[in-house]
């Protein structure tokens, strides 16, 4: 099981790609990485919400 630290990690790095490929002129990509941060994020506020109750 990955840690928080590893999660975070990867998310900031995905966050840095999607800005990039954006800055870049590659929206498509850019909208794709951006779709699967809103999932990530989604996931883990579900999972928090059900650990809290």
């Amino acid at each position: 099981m990955k840690t928080i630290k590893e999660i975070t990690d990867r998310i900031e790095y995905t966050y840095d790609a999607m800005i990039d490929l954006d800055k870049q002129g590659n929206h498509k990509e850019a909208n794709k990485l951006s779709i699967k941060i809103d999932v990530l994020e989604w996931v883990i506020e579900q999972k928090w919400v059900n650990k809290l109750t």
